[in-house]
């Protein structure tokens, strides 16, 4: 019998439709959205028999180019790579674009992992605010700024190209940013940052943060780069209510 060999067909990109999620099964590497099993990272393909509630379907895996999968199609310890972001972990990024109806961010840090590459992430305007919140008075460009850093939660994989996100918890929203005089602005209520310096203020939808933590991103920051302003735009008004509590 030959040797079956791996091709490039055997190698797939973050996107690649990999199979129904009623006839496989989604393992590492992989996500389910829309009753689809997708690769959520570049690799090889790995199939493994056994899998689903009774056996009778397939594990499909995809092994990271730079970290392997041992023989259960499962990420092999000790890999020393953040694994792949999944619903319910609480992320960090920052925010890049402003529409009307959605917020764009660059997911940095998952957990406490620092990702090799960061990756796209959105907040709708419907996840900005609990739900008790009436969504039409929310105002984007006063919940975010291009080059804040926010704090928020996957509450679902999205496409191929962004996770969905929310900040709709007390915890959850802005968390740094600078002002117009390039200080650092920090949250002081759920719906203000502010200048420790300058004592200056500006409408966000902040994040509930400890002391201890508040005092660490106060601190002097001189020799921190600023955020690049050429990546971050905006696409709406700069104006606008708050929505009401």
């Amino acid at each position: 019998m030959a040797k079956k060999t791996q091709s490039m067909a055997d190698f797939v990109v973050p996107g690649k439709l990999l199979g129904r999620a009623e006839d496989v099964c989604a393992g590492a590497g992989t996500r389910e959205n829309a009753g689809y099993v997708f690769a959520a990272v570049a690799g090889r393909v790995t199939r493994v028999p056994g899998g689903g509630e009774d056996g009778s379907l397939e594990t499909v895996s995809v092994a990271h180019f730079k970290r392997p999968l041992n023989h259960h199609g499962a990420e092999a310890a000790g890999s020393g790579l953040p694994g792949i972001p999944r619903v319910g972990e609480v992320v960090l990024g920052r925010v890049v674009r402003i529409t009307a109806q959605m917020v764009n961010v660059s997911v940095i840090c998952v957990g406490e992992s620092v990702l090799r590459q960061p990756c796209g992430g959105c907040i709708r305007v419907e996840d900005v605010f609990p739900g008790d919140v009436d969504h039409s008075a929310v105002q984007m460009p006063n919940c975010f700024r291009p080059g804040d850093v926010v704090r928020a939660r996957i509450i679902a994989m999205g496409d191929s190209r962004a996770y969905f996100l929310t900040t709709a918890e007390v915890d959850l929203g802005v968390i740094w940013t600078r002002g117009p005089a390039h200080e650092v602005m920090v949250p002081v209520a759920w719906d203000q940052v502010a200048s420790p310096e300058s004592g200056a203020t500006q409408t966000r939808k902040a994040a509930k943060l400890s002391e201890a933590l508040l005092k660490t991103l106060a601190a002097d920051s001189e020799g921190e780069d600023s955020p690049d302003s050429d990546e971050a735009e905006s696409e709406s008004e700069s104006t606008g209510k708050k929505p009401k509590r």
